[in-house]
């Protein structure tokens, strides 16, 4: 068993990680049980991979090792433990399992499902206690009307116990399941050659339905954690009604998120990115498909509106981090949809996500009240995707924030220009020409711009020995006490 990124170093102290109670495994199952052992070996065997990543959010490491023993014995392989990934455990870290020349990853506990295209992946969500008694009890309190149009949700983890819940339901006549839209997966709806029914798509579950009625017609039972996962789900489908179920605390509950004013608040995020002269686009995903892309349209979009664009990779957002972008007025977070909403109260400038920018640059996009939280719907060939309108002139408008005036758009002639004219010829040398909107203006003008290097004029000292040992006792600490004693 090998630990990817691990140190056999003793001199090291062991890091602590921080577990809440919704993250920590129920002990109801035995392991081969909740990980799906026997699945997992026969995905190997059949497919005769040879290294393997198992990669693990922090609440389940701790059955990491025995996992990880059970597969050996059975396989023979070799098997790496991926953990504390550079970005969200929901998605699959391909590239840390790269890094140690994987050829396979089995992801286990929570996902967003978003796809990937490097490895072969194995989903194997776990197996989380639930009530389902008391499930039924609760859907049939907040829903008592038999003959209403309602739709099961659930968080992954869960999804085990949904034909069992469903089978309970049956004097529901109009009662729908969603089911996981797992990446590379054969879909498994009876919806082939049946002109009667439609599917739809909504954060990475199909919704089976007749064809005379909307997915807008549904209310929606949600069961699971009050995560990220609920709340895409109630942006995306922000005109369903939504109750939902805690398997935890066993609490059930008509969900009371004010929905417009969350949609507010994230529009005046977008007034932010209309008066933005310079903004950030943070990488915040390496594995889900078509992120390059993506990035790719947004610089494009960027430039088409008169504005300058920085593609910055920093891991995992943290306040300190962004600080030292000061001259970036805005950011766009390019992750996985689970992620790439951010409460932005914790940093000094706003983040968007990539479709709140198409609204704030895009001529031809307008705001709706519609939201969409997977970035892959906005990329050609998509369903939400809309071609940038590119205008021939320069427009302006009022900022709604600050009242001034501010311009929107790049004419055509000044949209060569910058590509071509960065560097000018002057008495034979070649000099860059630093754009009105650049960063590198802004840096100009600070009071403090770094330290300053002074080549030549600092001396250089003599080569000293340094200490010797460990950070915790060096060899002239040991001297000292030895004296004293």
């Amino acid at each position: 068993m090998s630990v990817a990124f691990s140190s056999d170093d003793s001199g090291l102290v062991s890091r602590t990680v921080s577990i809440t109670n919704e993250e920590k495994q129920d002990v109801c199952y035995s392991i081969d049980d909740i990980y799906e052992i026997k699945r997992c070996i026969k995905w190997i065997q059949t497919n005769d991979f040879t290294k393997i990543a198992l990669q693990f959010p922090d609440g389940l490491l701790a059955d990491s090792g025995a996992i990880t023993l059970k597969l050996q014995e059975e396989t023979s392989k070799k098997f790496f433990i991926l953990g504390d990934t550079s970005y969200s455990s929901c998605c699959v870290d391909e590239i840390a399992a790269e890094h140690v020349g994987c050829d396979a990853i089995i992801h286990f506990g929570h996902a967003c499902l978003s796809p990937n295209k490097r490895l072969p992946v194995l989903y194997v969500f776990g197996k989380y206690n639930i009530d389902i008694p008391d499930v039924v009890h609760a859907f049939k309190t907040l829903l008592p009307d038999k003959d209403c149009l309602v739709a099961i949700v659930y968080d992954v983890m869960y999804s085990y116990a949904v034909g069992d819940i469903t089978g309970s339901l049956k004097d529901y006549k109009n009662l729908i399941t969603s089911e996981l839209e797992i990446p590379n997966n054969a879909s498994t709806s009876l919806i082939d050659n049946d002109t009667n029914l439609t599917k739809i798509t909504k954060c990475h579950r199909h919704f089976v339905m007749p064809n005379n009625q909307s997915i807008l017609d549904y209310a929606m039972f949600y069961i699971g954690l009050q995560n990220p996962t609920l709340m895409n789900l109630m942006l995306s489908l922000n005109q369903c009604k939504f109750y939902s179920y805690h398997p935890k605390n066993k609490k059930y509950q008509a969900e009371t998120l004010d929905v417009n004013k969350y949609l507010r608040k994230r529009y005046y995020y977008i007034e932010k990115a209309k008066d933005a002269n310079i903004i950030g686009i943070l990488v915040g995903t390496l594995g889900v498909s078509n992120y390059l892309d993506i990035i790719k349209h947004l610089k494009s979009l960027i430039k088409c509106a008169g504005k300058k664009s920085y593609t910055l990779v920093v891991g995992k957002l943290n306040a300190a981090k962004l600080a030292n972008f000061a001259e970036i007025e805005v950011f766009v977070n390019v992750a996985c949809m689970e992620s790439s909403i951010v409460d932005c109260h914790e940093f000094y400038q706003p983040i968007v996500t990539p479709y709140e920018l198409e609204i704030a640059l895009n001529q031809a996009r307008e705001w709706t009240g519609d939201y969409v939280t997977d970035f892959g719907e906005l990329l050609p060939g998509a369903a939400r995707h809309m071609h940038a309108v590119h205008s021939k002139e320069v427009n302006g408008d009022v900022s709604l924030v600050t009242g001034k005036m501010r311009s929107f758009g790049t004419a055509k002639e000044e949209l060569e220009s910058s590509e071509t004219n960065t560097m000018v010829l002057r008495n034979d040398m070649k000099i860059s020409v630093i754009h009105s909107k650049a960063a590198g203006e802004f840096l100009t003008q600070r009071s403090w711009q770094g330290l300053e290097q002074k080549l030549g004029k600092t001396s250089v000292p003599d080569i000293q020995q340094g200490k010797k040992g460990i950070a915790c006792q060096y060899e002239d600490e040991i001297q000292s006490q030895d004296s004293q004693t």
